[in-house]
């Protein structure tokens, strides 16, 4: 791997971020990719709304409901993946926060993941309250279900058929890993 850099995201970032999310979206499902997203193939996500919704959450402290803090990778000026960290909806569960892997296709399978999940394990014990990070991964991404196994995540349910993509069921499996 070369010199890329991960960074937290800040609202300087922001307008390149949502264009690097649209991008790596439109891949899931297509050119020999699995289906790894639960929206629709060709699914035009609203740009404005991710802006003004990220935007809000990445301002928000670790008390508050729907906060986020997301890591990029930047290779040279371009962001070729992402952690995003969110925290939960309810008030009683704000001790938890899931997290969202993905890169582009070109950077897979070359230790990408395993860096980008190590920082935002090792940043959440040193700069959050959280104590649990929850994650979901689609049952047919066996890589990426090995690689949080290996990071310690475990499983602890699956909902079976949870979506419909262009007709596909899909089992989506709930994994976690106590941080303290």
């Amino acid at each position: 791997m070369n010199d890329r850099s991960v960074v937290l995201l800040d609202e300087s970032m922001l307008e390149q971020y949502v264009d690097y999310l649209h991008a790596h979206m439109s891949e899931s499902g297509i050119n020999g990719n699995l289906i790894y997203t639960p929206f629709p193939l060709n699914y035009e996500h609203p740009k404005e709304m991710m802006l003004k919704n990220i935007g809000d959450n990445i301002k928000k402290p670790f008390e508050a409901t729907r906060w986020e803090r997301t890591f990029i990778c930047m290779d040279g000026v371009d962001i070729v993946a992402h952690a995003a960290l969110k925290g939960h909806y309810l008030d009683a569960a704000l001790h938890r926060c899931e997290v969202g892997l993905g890169m582009n296709q070109a950077v897979r399978a070359q230790g990408l993941g395993k860096r980008m999940m190590e920082h935002s394990i090792e940043w959440l014990k040193t700069n959050s309250p959280i104590e649990y990070i929850d994650l979901y991964v689609f049952s047919h991404n066996q890589a990426a279900i090995k690689l949080y196994t290996k990071l310690g995540f475990n499983h602890v349910g699956v909902n079976e058929d949870m979506f419909r993509v262009n007709g596909l069921p899909i089992d989506d499996n709930r994994m976690t890993l106590k941080l303290r």
